[in-house]
């Protein structure tokens, strides 16, 4: 039971992240097993401009 609530918390946290419209696609790559882990450095130099992103593949 813990574990469930545990993984519910951890998909409304990353629709959070990517936004009510992207929580179609998000529930289908949860489903599909195909999210994408990577680290996105914006152009500012300082250490707060990096941030972590889910990049969800579509293929």
């Amino acid at each position: 039971m813990i574990e469930r609530e545990s993984q519910v918390l951890g998909y409304n946290l990353l629709v959070d992240h990517v936004g009510i419209h992207e929580q179609r696609r998000l529930t289908e790559a949860l489903n599909k097993d195909s999210l994408v882990w990577k680290k996105k450095y914006l152009s500012e130099s300082s250490s707060k401009s990096r941030k972590r992103i889910v990049e969800i593949d579509s293929t």
